[in-house]
Protein backbone atom coordinates (compact mmCIF):
# COMPACT_ATOMS: atom_id res chain seq x y z
CA UNK A 1 0.00 0.00 0.00
CA UNK A 2 1.19 3.05 -0.95
CA UNK A 3 1.85 5.98 1.58
CA UNK A 4 0.54 8.98 0.84
CA UNK A 5 1.78 12.33 2.61
CA UNK A 6 0.08 15.05 3.68
CA UNK A 7 2.14 18.03 3.53
CA UNK A 8 1.57 22.25 3.36
CA UNK A 9 1.12 21.90 -0.50
CA UNK A 10 -2.45 19.60 0.70
CA UNK A 11 -3.31 21.46 3.87
CA UNK A 12 -1.89 24.68 3.88
CA UNK A 13 -0.77 25.81 7.35
CA UNK A 14 -2.21 28.51 9.25
CA UNK A 15 0.22 31.71 9.65
CA UNK A 16 1.53 31.65 13.74
CA UNK A 17 -0.18 33.93 16.01
CA UNK A 18 0.35 35.23 19.19
CA UNK A 19 -0.51 32.28 20.92
CA UNK A 20 -0.10 29.98 18.20
CA UNK A 21 3.08 28.52 17.88
CA UNK A 22 4.16 26.76 14.27
CA UNK A 23 6.66 23.88 15.63
CA UNK A 24 8.99 21.75 12.40
CA UNK A 25 9.83 18.59 13.59
CA UNK A 26 12.13 15.80 12.07
CA UNK A 27 11.54 12.22 13.01
CA UNK A 28 12.80 8.90 11.67
CA UNK A 29 10.53 5.68 10.97
CA UNK A 30 11.41 2.30 10.78
CA UNK A 31 11.79 1.54 6.98
CA UNK A 32 8.93 -0.61 6.29
CA UNK A 33 6.00 0.36 4.46
CA UNK A 34 3.68 -0.87 6.97
CA UNK A 35 5.05 1.24 9.64
CA UNK A 36 5.48 3.90 7.65
CA UNK A 37 1.77 4.22 6.69
CA UNK A 38 0.81 3.76 10.21
CA UNK A 39 2.88 6.77 11.32
CA UNK A 40 1.55 8.86 8.62
CA UNK A 41 -2.23 8.06 9.88
CA UNK A 42 -1.90 8.48 13.42
CA UNK A 43 0.11 11.62 12.82
CA UNK A 44 -2.43 13.13 10.63
CA UNK A 45 -4.89 12.06 12.94
CA UNK A 46 -3.79 14.53 15.36
CA UNK A 47 -4.21 17.28 12.69
CA UNK A 48 -0.40 17.33 12.04
CA UNK A 49 1.00 18.13 8.94
CA UNK A 50 3.39 15.16 7.53
CA UNK A 51 5.47 15.30 4.58
CA UNK A 52 8.97 13.41 3.18
CA UNK A 53 12.33 15.32 3.40
CA UNK A 54 13.50 17.48 0.60
CA UNK A 55 17.40 18.21 -0.41
CA UNK A 56 16.88 21.41 1.20
CA UNK A 57 16.51 19.57 4.94
CA UNK A 58 20.18 18.09 4.51
CA UNK A 59 19.05 14.94 6.71
CA UNK A 60 21.87 12.28 7.18
CA UNK A 61 20.46 9.22 5.69
CA UNK A 62 20.28 6.44 8.58
CA UNK A 63 20.04 2.45 7.37
CA UNK A 64 16.65 1.05 7.78
CA UNK A 65 14.60 4.54 8.89
CA UNK A 66 12.98 6.80 6.54
CA UNK A 67 12.56 10.64 7.57
CA UNK A 68 9.89 12.62 7.65
CA UNK A 69 9.06 16.29 8.66
CA UNK A 70 5.92 16.83 11.12
CA UNK A 71 4.26 20.31 11.59
CA UNK A 72 2.03 21.07 13.96
CA UNK A 73 1.00 23.67 16.22
CA UNK A 74 1.08 24.46 19.92
CA UNK A 75 -0.92 27.25 21.80
CA UNK A 76 0.44 28.55 24.63
CA UNK A 77 3.89 30.62 25.25
CA UNK A 78 6.81 30.74 22.74
CA UNK A 79 8.69 29.06 25.97
CA UNK A 80 8.27 25.77 26.53
CA UNK A 81 6.52 24.90 22.92
CA UNK A 82 9.25 22.80 20.87
CA UNK A 83 10.01 20.53 24.19
CA UNK A 84 6.29 19.96 24.43
CA UNK A 85 5.56 18.97 20.60
CA UNK A 86 8.39 16.87 20.87
CA UNK A 87 6.84 15.24 24.52
CA UNK A 88 3.63 14.69 21.98
CA UNK A 89 5.10 13.18 19.58
CA UNK A 90 7.12 10.63 21.79
CA UNK A 91 3.66 10.19 23.78
CA UNK A 92 1.95 9.18 20.88
CA UNK A 93 4.72 6.81 19.48
CA UNK A 94 4.66 5.25 22.92
CA UNK A 95 1.14 4.71 23.33
CA UNK A 96 0.98 3.46 19.37
CA UNK A 97 4.06 1.26 20.11
CA UNK A 98 5.51 2.52 16.70
CA UNK A 99 8.83 2.57 15.63
CA UNK A 100 9.50 6.73 15.58
CA UNK A 101 12.03 8.68 16.64
CA UNK A 102 12.15 12.79 17.26
CA UNK A 103 15.80 13.61 15.46
CA UNK A 104 15.53 17.71 15.41
CA UNK A 105 12.84 19.85 16.15
CA UNK A 106 12.45 23.90 15.94
CA UNK A 107 10.33 26.24 16.88
CA UNK A 108 9.33 28.41 13.15
CA UNK A 109 9.60 32.00 13.80
CA UNK A 110 6.93 34.06 10.97
CA UNK A 111 8.57 36.69 9.74
CA UNK A 112 6.46 40.18 10.08
CA UNK A 113 4.35 41.14 7.93
CA UNK A 114 3.88 44.25 5.42
CA UNK A 115 2.77 47.07 7.90
CA UNK A 116 -1.17 47.86 6.71
CA UNK A 117 -3.47 50.61 7.43
CA UNK A 118 -7.37 49.88 8.29
CA UNK A 119 -9.60 52.46 6.53
CA UNK A 120 -13.35 52.98 7.50
CA UNK A 121 -16.19 54.66 4.96
CA UNK A 122 -18.18 56.70 6.86
CA UNK A 123 -20.79 59.50 5.70
CA UNK A 124 -20.04 63.24 5.45
CA UNK A 125 -22.35 65.39 7.59
CA UNK A 126 -22.61 68.73 7.41
CA UNK A 127 -22.55 70.30 11.10
CA UNK A 128 -23.94 74.05 11.85
CA UNK A 129 -21.45 76.88 12.14
CA UNK A 130 -19.71 76.34 15.14
CA UNK A 131 -20.59 72.62 15.79
CA UNK A 132 -17.66 71.44 13.36
CA UNK A 133 -15.18 70.37 16.14
CA UNK A 134 -18.74 67.95 17.40
CA UNK A 135 -19.20 66.30 13.66
CA UNK A 136 -15.89 65.74 13.93
CA UNK A 137 -15.26 64.04 17.34
CA UNK A 138 -18.85 62.27 16.06
CA UNK A 139 -16.95 61.28 12.82
CA UNK A 140 -13.53 59.62 14.57
CA UNK A 141 -15.66 57.72 17.45
CA UNK A 142 -17.38 56.13 14.63
CA UNK A 143 -20.90 57.54 14.91
CA UNK A 144 -20.80 58.32 11.29
CA UNK A 145 -19.78 54.93 9.61
CA UNK A 146 -21.21 53.52 6.62
CA UNK A 147 -20.55 49.81 8.06
CA UNK A 148 -17.48 48.97 5.80
CA UNK A 149 -14.07 48.33 6.43
CA UNK A 150 -11.15 47.32 4.37
CA UNK A 151 -7.31 47.01 4.54
CA UNK A 152 -4.09 48.76 2.44
CA UNK A 153 -0.60 48.00 2.41
CA UNK A 154 1.58 50.39 3.43
CA UNK A 155 1.30 53.73 5.69
CA UNK A 156 -1.79 56.22 5.93
CA UNK A 157 -3.02 56.74 2.17
CA UNK A 158 -6.28 58.40 2.18
CA UNK A 159 -5.83 59.37 -1.83
CA UNK A 160 -5.72 55.39 -2.55
CA UNK A 161 -7.87 54.36 -0.17
CA UNK A 162 -10.96 56.61 -1.53
CA UNK A 163 -9.75 54.87 -5.14
CA UNK A 164 -9.68 51.39 -3.31
CA UNK A 165 -13.48 52.40 -1.44
CA UNK A 166 -14.84 52.84 -4.71
CA UNK A 167 -13.37 50.29 -6.92
CA UNK A 168 -14.71 47.44 -5.31
CA UNK A 169 -18.39 46.89 -4.42
CA UNK A 170 -19.48 44.49 -2.01
CA UNK A 171 -22.52 45.09 -1.21
CA UNK A 172 -24.37 47.29 0.77
CA UNK A 173 -23.64 51.16 0.14
CA UNK A 174 -22.38 52.05 -3.00
CA UNK A 175 -19.16 54.33 -2.61
CA UNK A 176 -19.67 58.45 -3.89
CA UNK A 177 -16.93 60.41 -3.23
CA UNK A 178 -19.61 63.31 -3.01
CA UNK A 179 -21.73 61.31 0.03
CA UNK A 180 -18.93 59.45 1.81
CA UNK A 181 -15.25 59.74 2.88
CA UNK A 182 -12.68 57.02 4.54
CA UNK A 183 -10.87 57.64 7.41
CA UNK A 184 -7.98 55.79 9.30
CA UNK A 185 -9.25 53.80 12.10
CA UNK A 186 -8.23 55.04 15.35
CA UNK A 187 -5.09 52.94 16.98
CA UNK A 188 -2.01 52.95 19.21
CA UNK A 189 0.74 54.32 17.76
CA UNK A 190 2.58 52.07 15.47
CA UNK A 191 5.87 51.04 16.49
CA UNK A 192 8.61 48.53 15.63
CA UNK A 193 6.91 44.83 14.60
CA UNK A 194 3.47 45.89 15.28
CA UNK A 195 2.08 44.64 12.26
CA UNK A 196 2.37 40.77 11.85
CA UNK A 197 4.78 39.21 14.67
CA UNK A 198 5.63 41.52 17.35
CA UNK A 199 9.01 41.21 18.58
CA UNK A 200 9.72 40.32 22.28
CA UNK A 201 11.43 44.05 22.68
CA UNK A 202 7.87 45.74 20.97
CA UNK A 203 5.82 43.72 23.41
CA UNK A 204 8.52 44.71 26.51
CA UNK A 205 8.32 48.42 25.55
CA UNK A 206 4.50 48.45 24.93
CA UNK A 207 4.04 46.88 28.42
CA UNK A 208 6.27 48.87 30.51
CA UNK A 209 4.52 51.93 28.86
CA UNK A 210 1.61 50.92 30.48
CA UNK A 211 2.48 50.00 33.73
CA UNK A 212 4.28 53.24 34.53
CA UNK A 213 1.07 54.90 33.18
CA UNK A 214 -0.67 53.07 35.28
CA UNK A 215 1.66 53.29 38.30
CA UNK A 216 1.57 56.68 37.93
CA UNK A 217 -2.49 57.55 37.78
CA UNK A 218 -2.10 55.39 40.66
CA UNK A 219 -0.28 57.03 42.51
CA UNK A 220 -1.79 60.40 41.97
CA UNK A 221 -5.09 59.16 42.96
CA UNK A 222 -3.27 58.32 46.36
CA UNK A 223 -1.84 61.16 46.66
CA UNK A 224 -5.65 63.04 46.22
CA UNK A 225 -7.01 61.20 48.48
CA UNK A 226 -4.67 61.93 50.87
CA UNK A 227 -4.28 65.77 50.05
CA UNK A 228 -6.26 68.94 51.89
CA UNK A 229 -6.57 72.21 50.68
CA UNK A 230 -4.81 73.28 48.00
CA UNK A 231 -1.98 70.53 47.56
CA UNK A 232 -4.47 68.31 45.59
CA UNK A 233 -4.20 70.17 43.06
CA UNK A 234 -0.40 69.27 42.56
CA UNK A 235 -1.74 65.23 42.06
CA UNK A 236 -4.63 66.81 39.65
CA UNK A 237 -2.23 68.82 37.46
CA UNK A 238 0.31 65.67 37.18
CA UNK A 239 -2.26 63.43 36.45
CA UNK A 240 -3.74 65.88 33.23
CA UNK A 241 -0.06 66.37 32.11
CA UNK A 242 0.31 62.88 31.80
CA UNK A 243 -3.24 61.92 30.17
CA UNK A 244 -2.17 64.24 27.03
CA UNK A 245 0.80 61.73 26.31
CA UNK A 246 -1.24 58.94 26.85
CA UNK A 247 -4.30 59.73 25.05
CA UNK A 248 -1.88 60.39 21.98
CA UNK A 249 -0.37 56.99 22.54
CA UNK A 250 -3.96 55.45 22.30
CA UNK A 251 -5.32 57.43 19.27
CA UNK A 252 -2.40 58.50 17.76
CA UNK A 253 -4.21 59.37 14.14
CA UNK A 254 -6.68 60.80 15.77
CA UNK A 255 -7.65 64.73 16.04
CA UNK A 256 -6.03 66.58 19.28
CA UNK A 257 -9.83 66.85 20.71
CA UNK A 258 -10.33 63.45 20.92
CA UNK A 259 -6.45 62.77 22.09
CA UNK A 260 -7.65 64.68 25.15
CA UNK A 261 -10.80 63.04 25.53
CA UNK A 262 -9.26 59.36 25.50
CA UNK A 263 -6.58 59.91 27.59
CA UNK A 264 -8.21 61.86 30.12
CA UNK A 265 -11.16 59.34 30.09
CA UNK A 266 -8.11 56.56 30.82
CA UNK A 267 -6.49 58.45 33.32
CA UNK A 268 -9.54 59.49 35.26
CA UNK A 269 -10.65 55.85 35.33
CA UNK A 270 -7.14 54.82 37.27
CA UNK A 271 -7.03 57.67 38.94
CA UNK A 272 -10.31 57.27 40.51
CA UNK A 273 -9.30 54.18 41.33
CA UNK A 274 -6.01 55.10 43.17
CA UNK A 275 -8.31 57.53 44.79
CA UNK A 276 -10.62 54.39 46.25
CA UNK A 277 -7.65 52.11 47.16
CA UNK A 278 -6.30 55.00 49.26
CA UNK A 279 -10.23 55.79 50.72
CA UNK A 280 -9.92 52.33 52.25
CA UNK A 281 -6.65 52.07 54.01
CA UNK A 282 -6.50 53.59 57.42
CA UNK A 283 -5.19 56.93 58.07
CA UNK A 284 -2.62 56.36 60.38
CA UNK A 285 -0.97 53.13 57.98
CA UNK A 286 1.52 53.56 55.84
CA UNK A 287 2.00 53.42 52.33
CA UNK A 288 3.08 49.74 52.53
CA UNK A 289 -0.96 48.64 53.16
CA UNK A 290 -1.47 50.72 49.91
CA UNK A 291 1.36 48.89 47.97
CA UNK A 292 -0.04 45.48 48.90
CA UNK A 293 -3.48 46.16 48.17
CA UNK A 294 -2.46 47.08 44.46
CA UNK A 295 -0.26 44.01 44.31
CA UNK A 296 -3.49 41.83 45.60
CA UNK A 297 -5.38 43.61 42.92
CA UNK A 298 -3.21 42.96 40.51
CA UNK A 299 -2.72 39.26 41.12
CA UNK A 300 -6.47 38.71 41.15
CA UNK A 301 -6.23 40.03 37.73
CA UNK A 302 -3.25 37.80 37.22
CA UNK A 303 -6.01 34.77 38.71
CA UNK A 304 -8.43 35.54 36.70
CA UNK A 305 -6.46 35.57 33.15
CA UNK A 306 -4.62 32.10 34.54
CA UNK A 307 -8.71 30.71 35.09
CA UNK A 308 -9.58 31.35 30.89
CA UNK A 309 -5.75 30.19 30.20
CA UNK A 310 -7.16 27.10 31.64
CA UNK A 311 -10.57 26.60 30.38
CA UNK A 312 -10.46 27.93 26.70
CA UNK A 313 -10.31 25.45 23.95
CA UNK A 314 -11.41 22.68 26.29
CA UNK A 315 -15.01 21.18 26.94
CA UNK A 316 -15.70 23.97 29.59
CA UNK A 317 -15.30 27.23 27.22
CA UNK A 318 -17.40 25.43 24.55
CA UNK A 319 -20.00 24.42 26.99
CA UNK A 320 -20.03 27.54 29.05
CA UNK A 321 -23.70 28.63 28.94
CA UNK A 322 -24.75 24.91 30.05
CA UNK A 323 -21.85 25.04 33.06
CA UNK A 324 -22.95 28.48 34.17
CA UNK A 325 -26.19 27.45 34.00
CA UNK A 326 -25.99 24.53 36.30
CA UNK A 327 -23.82 26.18 38.51
CA UNK A 328 -26.15 28.95 38.88
CA UNK A 329 -28.92 26.24 39.42
CA UNK A 330 -27.68 24.54 42.78
CA UNK A 331 -27.53 27.53 44.49
CA UNK A 332 -30.78 27.54 45.51
CA UNK A 333 -30.26 24.55 47.14
CA UNK A 334 -26.49 25.29 48.54
CA UNK A 335 -27.03 27.98 49.83
CA UNK A 336 -29.77 27.58 52.08
CA UNK A 337 -27.78 24.32 53.81
CA UNK A 338 -24.79 26.15 54.22
CA UNK A 339 -26.91 28.97 55.81
CA UNK A 340 -28.22 27.57 58.48
CA UNK A 341 -24.99 25.18 59.23
CA UNK A 342 -23.63 28.49 59.91
CA UNK A 343 -26.44 29.93 61.82
CA UNK A 344 -26.44 26.30 64.05
CA UNK A 345 -22.90 26.86 64.71
CA UNK A 346 -23.29 30.39 65.82
CA UNK A 347 -26.17 29.88 67.82
CA UNK A 348 -25.61 26.22 69.06
CA UNK A 349 -21.68 25.80 69.46
CA UNK A 350 -21.05 29.21 70.40
CA UNK A 351 -24.00 30.03 72.96
CA UNK A 352 -25.50 26.51 73.39
CA UNK A 353 -28.95 27.99 72.28
CA UNK A 354 -30.50 25.97 69.58
CA UNK A 355 -30.83 27.24 66.19
CA UNK A 356 -34.53 26.70 65.26
CA UNK A 357 -35.42 28.56 68.26
CA UNK A 358 -34.28 31.83 66.79
CA UNK A 359 -36.00 32.84 63.47
CA UNK A 360 -34.17 34.12 60.69
CA UNK A 361 -35.17 35.70 57.17
CA UNK A 362 -35.02 33.11 54.74
CA UNK A 363 -32.40 36.17 52.31
CA UNK A 364 -30.32 36.06 55.63
CA UNK A 365 -29.92 32.67 55.74
CA UNK A 366 -28.82 32.67 51.93
CA UNK A 367 -26.61 35.59 52.72
CA UNK A 368 -24.74 33.71 55.21
CA UNK A 369 -24.06 30.66 52.65
CA UNK A 370 -23.27 32.88 50.05
CA UNK A 371 -20.12 34.67 51.75
CA UNK A 372 -18.00 31.25 52.36
CA UNK A 373 -19.64 30.18 48.55
CA UNK A 374 -18.08 33.39 46.97
CA UNK A 375 -14.52 32.72 49.63
CA UNK A 376 -14.39 29.19 47.74
CA UNK A 377 -15.18 30.15 44.79
CA UNK A 378 -11.56 33.46 45.29
CA UNK A 379 -9.43 30.29 46.44
CA UNK A 380 -10.77 28.21 43.77
CA UNK A 381 -9.60 31.17 40.86
CA UNK A 382 -6.52 31.11 42.61
CA UNK A 383 -6.06 27.21 42.05
CA UNK A 384 -7.66 26.88 38.44
CA UNK A 385 -5.24 30.44 37.50
CA UNK A 386 -2.16 28.46 38.30
CA UNK A 387 -3.38 25.13 36.55
CA UNK A 388 -3.85 28.00 33.71
CA UNK A 389 -0.71 29.33 33.75
CA UNK A 390 0.97 25.61 34.13
CA UNK A 391 -0.54 24.95 31.04
CA UNK A 392 0.06 28.30 29.44
CA UNK A 393 3.71 27.67 29.89
CA UNK A 394 3.65 23.89 28.70
CA UNK A 395 4.18 22.65 32.14
CA UNK A 396 0.81 20.93 32.49
CA UNK A 397 1.20 17.32 30.85
CA UNK A 398 -2.05 17.57 28.82
CA UNK A 399 -5.02 18.87 29.22
CA UNK A 400 -7.06 15.73 29.73
CA UNK A 401 -4.15 15.12 32.28
CA UNK A 402 -4.68 18.52 33.94
CA UNK A 403 -8.48 17.58 33.92
CA UNK A 404 -7.94 13.82 35.86
CA UNK A 405 -5.28 15.33 38.18
CA UNK A 406 -6.67 18.63 39.12
CA UNK A 407 -10.69 17.94 38.93
CA UNK A 408 -11.03 16.29 42.14
CA UNK A 409 -8.44 17.84 44.08
CA UNK A 410 -10.18 21.39 43.11
CA UNK A 411 -13.70 20.12 44.27
CA UNK A 412 -12.43 18.71 47.46
CA UNK A 413 -10.49 22.27 48.25
CA UNK A 414 -13.75 24.34 47.26
CA UNK A 415 -15.93 22.16 49.30
CA UNK A 416 -13.31 22.04 52.11
CA UNK A 417 -12.11 25.84 52.17
CA UNK A 418 -15.70 26.94 51.55
CA UNK A 419 -16.97 25.38 55.03
CA UNK A 420 -13.97 25.67 57.06
CA UNK A 421 -13.92 29.59 55.99
CA UNK A 422 -17.39 30.07 56.99
CA UNK A 423 -16.95 27.92 60.21
CA UNK A 424 -14.36 30.01 60.90
CA UNK A 425 -16.41 33.12 60.52
CA UNK A 426 -19.31 31.77 62.60
CA UNK A 427 -17.17 30.95 65.37
CA UNK A 428 -14.90 34.00 65.66
CA UNK A 429 -18.67 35.91 65.25
CA UNK A 430 -19.68 33.98 68.43
CA UNK A 431 -17.04 34.62 69.72
CA UNK A 432 -17.19 38.50 69.59
CA UNK A 433 -20.46 38.42 70.28
CA UNK A 434 -19.61 37.02 73.54
CA UNK A 435 -16.72 39.78 74.54
CA UNK A 436 -19.43 42.48 73.84
CA UNK A 437 -22.47 40.43 76.04
CA UNK A 438 -19.58 40.01 79.05
CA UNK A 439 -18.92 44.06 78.39
CA UNK A 440 -22.40 44.80 78.93
CA UNK A 441 -23.03 45.89 75.17
CA UNK A 442 -25.62 44.21 72.60
CA UNK A 443 -23.78 42.54 70.32
CA UNK A 444 -23.46 43.16 66.32
CA UNK A 445 -25.58 41.47 64.35
CA UNK A 446 -24.81 38.40 62.37
CA UNK A 447 -26.77 38.07 59.08
CA UNK A 448 -30.26 38.73 60.91
CA UNK A 449 -29.38 37.21 64.10
CA UNK A 450 -29.76 40.14 66.27
CA UNK A 451 -28.73 39.53 69.77
CA UNK A 452 -29.70 42.33 72.61
CA UNK A 453 -29.19 42.73 76.41
CA UNK A 454 -32.70 42.22 78.29
CA UNK A 455 -33.70 41.50 81.64
CA UNK A 456 -36.03 38.64 82.95
CA UNK A 457 -38.83 39.47 85.09
CA UNK A 458 -40.49 36.90 86.81
CA UNK A 459 -44.45 38.21 86.56
CA UNK A 460 -45.70 36.06 89.37
CA UNK A 461 -44.34 35.14 92.69
CA UNK A 462 -44.34 31.53 92.41
CA UNK A 463 -40.96 30.21 91.18
CA UNK A 464 -40.26 30.00 87.51
CA UNK A 465 -38.95 26.42 86.13
CA UNK A 466 -35.55 27.25 84.48
CA UNK A 467 -32.82 24.96 82.60
CA UNK A 468 -29.84 24.88 83.65
CA UNK A 469 -30.95 27.95 86.33
CA UNK A 470 -30.94 29.86 88.54
CA UNK A 471 -32.76 32.54 86.89
CA UNK A 472 -30.78 35.84 86.89
CA UNK A 473 -33.09 38.70 88.07
CA UNK A 474 -30.00 40.98 89.12
CA UNK A 475 -28.57 41.64 85.55
CA UNK A 476 -29.40 41.50 82.05
CA UNK A 477 -28.51 38.29 79.76
CA UNK A 478 -28.34 37.97 76.01
CA UNK A 479 -31.85 37.11 74.40
CA UNK A 480 -31.76 36.19 70.43
CA UNK A 481 -35.37 37.19 70.09
CA UNK A 482 -38.72 36.23 72.11
CA UNK A 483 -40.84 34.75 69.89
CA UNK A 484 -40.10 31.07 71.06
CA UNK A 485 -41.18 28.87 73.73
CA UNK A 486 -39.43 28.07 75.79
CA UNK A 487 -37.31 30.94 75.70
CA UNK A 488 -33.32 30.90 75.46
CA UNK A 489 -31.47 33.18 76.73
CA UNK A 490 -27.10 33.49 77.45
CA UNK A 491 -25.73 34.52 81.39
CA UNK A 492 -22.60 36.55 80.66
CA UNK A 493 -21.53 36.47 84.24
CA UNK A 494 -21.84 32.95 84.62
CA UNK A 495 -18.39 30.96 84.98
CA UNK A 496 -17.86 28.23 82.14
CA UNK A 497 -19.37 25.20 83.34
CA UNK A 498 -18.81 23.16 79.90
CA UNK A 499 -18.42 25.92 77.57
CA UNK A 500 -20.93 27.88 76.20
CA UNK A 501 -23.71 25.54 76.84
CA UNK A 502 -23.54 25.72 80.60
CA UNK A 503 -24.07 29.68 80.14
CA UNK A 504 -27.79 28.95 78.50
CA UNK A 505 -30.26 28.64 79.96
CA UNK A 506 -34.37 28.10 79.22
CA UNK A 507 -37.44 29.41 80.91
CA UNK A 508 -40.88 29.27 79.67
CA UNK A 509 -41.32 32.23 77.95
CA UNK A 510 -44.83 33.36 79.89
CA UNK A 511 -43.41 33.38 83.37
CA UNK A 512 -41.26 35.86 82.70
CA UNK A 513 -41.46 39.85 81.07
CA UNK A 514 -38.15 40.77 78.97
CA UNK A 515 -37.66 44.35 79.57
CA UNK A 516 -34.74 46.76 78.68
CA UNK A 517 -32.01 47.12 81.91
CA UNK A 518 -31.94 50.22 83.67
CA UNK A 519 -28.70 51.31 83.64
CA UNK A 520 -26.09 48.13 84.36
CA UNK A 521 -28.52 46.50 86.55
CA UNK A 522 -32.48 45.13 86.35
CA UNK A 523 -35.74 46.42 87.62
CA UNK A 524 -37.03 44.74 90.83
CA UNK A 525 -39.36 41.67 90.23
CA UNK A 526 -42.95 41.84 90.16
CA UNK A 527 -44.88 40.50 93.58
Amino acid sequence: MPTTFAGPDDLPLLPPGPDNRLVRLLVQVVDQPEERARAVTLLNGEHWSVRPTRSEDQVTPVPNRVSMVVEMYVRGARVGARPRAEQAVQQLAARATLGLWVIDSALVRAEPGAPSTTYQVYTRQTAPHGLGWLSGLWRDLGGADAQRGFQLPGPPDLVAARAEAQRRHLGGVLFDPVLHDVRVVLGPAAGPGSSGRMRWQAKALIAGRVILWMLLFLACGAVLQRSSGAWGAVPSAVAVAAAWPAGSWLTANARPLLRCVVGGAAAAIVVFLGYTLAADVPPGSSAGLLLLRTLVLLLLGCCAYGCWLAVRFTWLSRNATFVAGGLLGVLPFVLPWVGNLLKEVYLQDGFGIPASSVPVASYAVDAAGLKPVLIGAALLMVLVGGAGWLRYFHQAPSTASLAFLYGPLICVVYVGSALLAGIHGASGAADRAAEQARAGRAPSSYFGIEGRMMCLVPTGAEPVPVFNGPLPTDHPVLVFGTGSDPLWAWDPRRPDRGGPSGQALSLPAAAVSVVPPRGAGCPAARH
